[in-house]
């Protein structure tokens, strides 16, 4: 479950920033915000359900690309977006990652500051 308190900053921070936005035509506004909502890591099948909710709770469809499972709705120049990574993903990920850093690690021949 969210943190209420969290979620009550989160409001007020979005309304303080459209207010200013609003209030001060001179400070440049961008052309569109993308809000985000990971879900917690779990099970695929139990992250699939949280955005299956989501998107149940918003009237959108979901959507699988790339090992990201995700449902989306634009407001205007604002879309929230819920996305599950989903464990074939996070695997890739981190497969990449174990590349780049043996790569790195044998070619890094800095020995550091020195005393």
């Amino acid at each position: 479950m969210p943190d209420p308190q969290a979620r009550l900053a989160l409001v007020a921070g979005l309304r303080a920033l459209a207010q200013l936005i609003h209030d001060r035509p001179d400070i440049p506004a961008p052309h569109r915000v993308d809000v985000y909502h990971l879900a917690q890591r779990a099970s695929d099948d139990e992250m699939r359900a949280e955005i299956d909710g989501i998107a149940a709770l918003l009237g959108t469809t979901t959507e699988e690309h790339n090992g990201h499972y995700s449902t989306f709705i634009r407001l205007g120049a604002v879309e929230y977006q819920a996305t599950a990574i989903l464990a074939d993903s996070r695997a890739r990920h981190a497969a990449a990652e174990a590349a780049y850093r043996t790569v790195y690690d044998s070619t890094d021949t800095d020995p550091g500051p020195t005393a």
